[in-house]
């Protein structure tokens, strides 16, 4: 290890972290996969993902494509340094792979539910996480996917978003008509300079109107 080098420290189960039990290799190319995941692990643990990333992805190559427990393993590795390098895609990319594979279905689960987790999809992060939970039997697995599953529930959804944005211009409407019936309709031009845009905010929505600012792609 190079000097200065600071080895990650994980609170994370074990089942969630690298599979770093390496298969026998006998002939040059499986010695030299083996060699690869041995230095993707150790990349790993020094917190560099995206060259861990890189390893993984030169080993996949040496790996015959009979041995399905071999690929889901590097590629559940892989996944889990594409989703500690913050790299959702591709992370949900190799989970889905080792799930076709026959893979750990928990840590694949785990892995994609982080992923849509990062990306901010939490309704379907949540039906992950409570997939891989359902799979889970050790207490402290479980505790661990828990807390995370409690987190993501308690996020707000884009419908729950929206709901509130609407019943916010509501109000504002219904504010907006109070002051124009009390004061007189001799400050209607100026309320109506307010209640227009809102108006159209309420019906429409917001992403009516950033889709109307966007320019029209070339066909």
């Amino acid at each position: 290890m190079k000097s200065g080098t600071t080895v990650r420290e994980s609170t994370v189960p074990a089942v969630f972290e690298l599979d770093k039990r390496l298969s026998e290799g006998t002939t040059a190319s499986e010695q030299q996969r083996k060699a690869l995941e041995g230095g993707g692990h150790e990349l790993f643990e020094q917190g560099a993902f995206e060259a861990a990333a890189r390893t993984f992805t030169d080993a996949l190559p040496l790996i015959s494509l009979s041995d399905r427990p071999t690929r889901s393993t590097v590629l559940l590795n892989r996944g889990l340094a594409f989703l500690s390098n913050r790299q959702a895609e591709q992370a949900m990319w190799d989970a889905e792979a080792a799930l076709a594979l026959g893979g750990s279905r928990e840590k694949a689960m785990y892995i994609r539910g982080m992923a849509k987790k990062l990306q901010g999809n939490h309704v379907e992060a949540a039906s992950d996480l409570s997939a891989c939970l359902a799979l889970l039997s050790n207490d402290a697995e479980r505790r661990h996917v828990e807390k995370i599953l409690k987190e993501v529930k308690e996020q707000p959804t884009e419908e729950n978003s929206t709901f509130m944005w609407r019943l916010f211009l509501a109000l504002i409407h219904l504010a907006l008509l109070s002051f124009i019936l009390h004061a007189g309709f001799d400050h209607w031009l100026s309320s109506l300079v307010v209640l227009l845009p809102a108006s159209y905010f309420w019906i429409f929505g917001l992403d009516h109107f950033q889709a109307l600012l966007s320019p029209t792609p070339e066909r």
